[in-house]
């Protein structure tokens, strides 16, 4: 599978120690200059709200960094997405409160 990743959310997965995660979870992950040349991309990874409504225009899957914990955590690399989400939490990045909700309730955590 290809994914395409943009800055923010390879920042957010980065904050959180999961890079390794991209390679086990994904193969191959193409990021920003290739955003703009690949058209044949399975999933684009990807935070940012208009960067996903125009990756649906164009019929991409998106998933975003906290998808990418989750992911983790059903495919058993990750124990748990909490600890992961709080260093996230702790940075200067953007998460929505009741994104992180569902996504924890959804870990059953």
């Amino acid at each position: 599978m290809i994914v395409i990743a943009d800055s923010s959310a390879l920042v957010a997965v980065s904050t959180y120690r999961g890079l390794d995660l991209l390679e086990t979870l994904f193969g191959t992950v193409l990021v920003p200059t290739a955003v703009y040349k690949a058209t044949a991309a399975n999933l684009m990874l990807v935070d940012d709200l208009r960067a996903k409504k125009s990756a649906y225009t164009n019929g991409l899957e998106t998933m975003g960094s906290l998808g990418l914990l989750l992911l983790a955590k059903e495919e058993g690399l990750i124990a748990d997405i909490t600890s992961r989400v709080r260093l996230l939490q702790n940075s200067n990045a953007y998460l929505n409160p009741m994104l992180i909700e569902q996504v924890l309730q959804r870990a059953g955590e």
